[in-house]
């Protein structure tokens, strides 16, 4: 069990060196239709883009946490 707890904090903090480098992206038209619907884009062609910016990441808590 302690072994796992290292390798998500191994993980964990990954991403986090990754967010602090990587600051946007792109979603295409033909992705994250969710995205686009939330925003009134569902009419949009493949080659549509949006670029998205990461601001805060909240990792899923597994259930054992949750008990």
């Amino acid at each position: 069990m302690a072994q796992i707890m290292v390798i998500q904090t191994v993980i964990l903090m990954e991403i986090l060196k990754m967010m602090s480098e990587i600051k946007w992206g792109y979603i295409y038209g033909d992705e994250c239709d969710e995205l686009w619907e939330h925003f009134g884009m569902s009419d949009r062609n493949k080659n549509d883009r949006m670029k998205v910016q990461l601001i805060d990441f909240q990792p899923k808590k597994d259930k054992e946490e949750d008990k």
